[in-house]
């Protein structure tokens, strides 16, 4: 686990539990969701244009309720060289593990691939929160199977 998560995580437990730190029990799920005595919480990393990292977490005490989070930028740059806008988004589309047929309708109601691109992410971060939610994450559900409108 990144530090900053780890921090994030930490704070959290910190700010809904008033425990001192060496009191805080982390713990972890089948497919990894970490846990923190009894708080659900989740972490997402990502990392800015200029290579900056960042954070986000969210937490909750309760019984019954679990949280995700995603962060996703607007605007990401395209991490594959030499790979054009329109040729990203045919290899996105082809991947039905990623989309739905609604999802996609959604996405190219934009004329503009930069909005179609951004879409697609904002879908994406909806569907992993969903994921992390569960605990399960992409290996114990399948993310084709979440259709986000």
């Amino acid at each position: 686990m990144k530090m900053k998560g780890r921090v994030s995580l930490y704070y959290s437990a910190r700010v809904l539990l008033d425990l001192p730190i060496d009191r805080i029990e982390t713990s972890f799920g089948e497919f990894g969701k970490p846990k923190l005595n009894g708080i659900s919480v989740s972490i997402s990393h990502s990392e800015t244009t200029d290579k900056t990292q960042f954070c986000v977490c969210s937490a909750y005490k309760g019984d019954g309720v679990e949280v995700g989070i995603d962060a996703a930028l607007l605007d990401k740059p395209i991490g594959i060289s030499n790979l054009s806008k329109t040729e990203l988004l045919r290899r996105l589309k082809s991947n039905k593990s990623l989309g739905t047929v609604g999802e996609w309708r959604q996405i190219e109601e934009f004329e503009n691939e930069n909005d179609q691109l951004n879409c697609f992410y904002r879908l994406w971060s909806i569907k992993e929160s969903i994921l992390k939610a569960t605990g399960k994450g992409a290996s114990g559900l399948i993310p084709s199977k979440i259709d986000i409108r």
